[in-house]
């Protein structure tokens, strides 16, 4: 009975309106922070609803607009067809730049392990020229 009284005097109660087993509410007042967090949840949902039913809203606009074309006579394979054979005739421009290739060369001298002929073969040098190189890239080395 003592501890009943503790609580019902805690809660600001009185042992009658504890006895009626009402239940109580015993979450605390949300602070100013978390009011404010909640009204920005509130209104991050409202957004995203709105932005589904704007969505919604243009598809429908578009599907009935699409279904208004065909029945006016726009084919559709006669679209397709007419994209596929512009993206056929497109093609991407080639660089006509070419390296040097005696730099050319050189880098693959010092970056791989091709042979002396693999090299001339690439950068289209003769093969004493690139055996020169090679010897050059030696010497530099050493010193």
């Amino acid at each position: 009975m003592a501890a009943a009284e503790r609580l019902v005097a805690k809660h600001g109660m009185t042992l009658d309106e504890a006895a009626q087993n009402d239940p109580v509410d015993w979450e605390p007042e949300p602070t100013a922070a978390e009011k404010v967090r909640r009204e920005a949840e509130v209104e991050t949902a409202r957004r995203a609803r709105q932005e589904e039913i704007n969505r919604a809203a243009d598809k429908s606009h578009w599907e009935k607009a699409w279904g208004e074309a065909r029945a006016r006579g726009l084919d559709e394979a006669e679209q397709k067809e007419k994209a596929r054979a512009q993206a056929r005739t497109y093609q991407q421009p080639r660089s006509r730049r070419r390296r040097d290739p005696v730099e050319f060369a050189n880098a693959l001298l010092r970056e791989t392990q091709m042979s002396i002929q693999e090299i001339a073969d690439i950068t289209k040098l003769d093969v004493y020229k690139v055996a020169g190189l090679k010897l050059k890239l030696r010497n530099a080395r050493a010193a």
